[in-house]
């Protein structure tokens, strides 16, 4: 799948959502779950990022994004901040992504909705400086799958 796109397009490229799913499954959601480390020049460490995106079959072969989650962990123990979190279009975004470093600092956030289910919350809020790095990567990992 491709972030250029809504959902239903990507599924569509892939010849719908019934030949995405798992044969026999065709009725469930679709749950990615993809977990890496974003590392820049000169860095050693890098925060867990995880990012999880579940689609649900809709009537024309196509899907509808249920939930939609960009999570980083602060520290080895840190609870992670939720960066975006989307359930069936409707969701938040961190708007004070400039103190993620700060360990005493809390999340802040702002209530958003997306046009419509197809989507991805992601690429809505891609300008935003710790989407773009991560958009990048998830572009690259989707386009090498």
């Amino acid at each position: 799948m491709a972030l250029h796109s809504d959902i239903n397009q990507a599924l569509t490229n892939l010849g719908g959502y019934k030949k995405v799913v798992t044969r026999g499954h065709e009725n469930e959601n679709i749950k990615i779950t993809i977990k890496f480390r974003s590392f820049s020049k000169g860095e050693d460490k890098s925060p867990l990022v995880t990012y999880i995106l579940e689609i649900k079959p809709d009537h024309n072969d196509g899907g509808i994004i249920e939930q939609e989650i960009l999570e980083y962990r602060r520290g080895s123990r840190g609870k992670p901040w939720r960066f975006i979190e989307f359930k069936s279009g409707k969701g938040n975004v961190v708007i004070n992504e400039d103190e993620y470093e700060n360990l005493q600092s809390e999340v802040k956030r702002e209530e958003d909705e997306l046009e419509n289910n197809y989507t991805m919350a992601l690429k809505r809020f891609a300008g935003i400086q710790w989407a773009t790095k991560e958009n990048l990567l998830l572009q690259k990992y989707q386009m090498e799958q």
